[in-house]
């Protein structure tokens, strides 16, 4: 059980612009992996993060988190290559899980308590002697706070999310940075990161206090064909959406468009364009974005 175990950690440290907020990050991530045969894989990964978010636009995201967790993960990789599959299937599974057994921030500020599951599955289907290849990808996921605590104020009374909710505030809540949104592996090509992670109210999923449940979905189908062993072209329909409590499957943001692959030895050079099937109205009237160009490296 324990022959072929690898043991690597790092640490990272990081300031980046988010949606919403700026962040200082300091991550350390250890991780024993383990290849079980040619197709099966999994690791289990521990990571400690301390984060501190300023200049943002909510006071939920003005804050200092520290959290911990463990994340297990398993892999079945049936395609026929890795980096420019034409026939052949992937499937993944990952589940983090944030606590205070393993050093998540617990005080009368937040408690930091929730599970966060992603499935990732691609699918090629070559024909005409792998020059056609048919792709298809489907990623969901599904996240849960667990700090349920009411908070209340000086008096005793319950405390609401916003004058206009009459939810209640709890203590613990899913911090933004941590939050499903729909970029890198998961983008819908064709749609601004700040178009496609919308919310049905109209306001930046970054900006939502998740206190219950979060969703994501992301559907692609591209066939490709290979003009040579280094250059691909194809079509792409994409679709994808963030929910928040209530999941809608049916109901996805989608756009359609145009690849050029560049095969390389590390992966794929996509240049893509895509085109929103449906283009929504913003307010004052105007309208989304036509489309939009993307650069991706290896993400499909």
């Amino acid at each position: 059980v324990f022959s072929n175990v690898a043991l690597d950690s790092t640490l990272t440290l990081q300031r980046r612009r988010f949606f919403g907020f700026d962040a200082d990050i300091v991550r350390l991530s250890p991780q024993l992996t383990k290849q079980w045969n040619k197709y099966v894989g999994s690791s289990l990964k521990y990571q400690f993060e301390q984060i501190k978010q300023f200049d943002a636009s909510s006071e939920d995201n003005q804050a200092t988190f520290r959290i911990g967790g463990i994340t297990p993960s398993v892999t079945f990789d049936f395609r026929d290559n890795s980096i420019s599959p034409r026939a052949g299937s992937y499937f993944g599974l990952s589940w983090e899980f944030a606590n205070p057994l393993f050093g998540s921030q617990n005080d009368e500020a937040v408690e930091i308590n929730f599970s966060k599951i992603i499935s990732r599955n691609k699918f090629y289907y070559p024909i005409l002697n792998k020059t056609v290849v048919f792709a298809v990808s489907l990623a969901m996921g599904y996240q849960k706070n667990y700090a349920q605590d009411l908070q209340r104020d000086a008096d005793g009374n319950l405390i609401p999310v916003s004058l206009s909710n009459n939810t209640s505030k709890t203590r613990g809540y899913i911090p933004s940075i941590k939050v499903f949104r729909l970029d890198g592996y998961d983008i819908v090509r064709g749609f601004e990161d700040s178009e496609i992670n919308r919310l049905d109210d109209g306001a930046d999923v970054s900006l939502a206090r998740i206190q219950g449940s979060a969703y994501f979905t992301n559907f692609k189908f591209e066939p490709r064909y290979y003009i040579s062993e280094s250059f691909v072209m194809g079509v792409f329909f994409d679709a994808g959406k963030i929910f928040v409590n209530n999941f809608k499957p049916l109901d996805l943001r989608s756009a359609v468009g145009l690849t050029m692959k560049v095969i390389t030895p590390v992966g794929t050079l996509d240049f893509d364009y895509g085109v929103k099937t449906r283009r929504r109205v913003l307010g004052g009237g105007a309208k989304e974005s036509f489309g939009r160009f993307h650069l991706n490296i290896g993400t499909f």
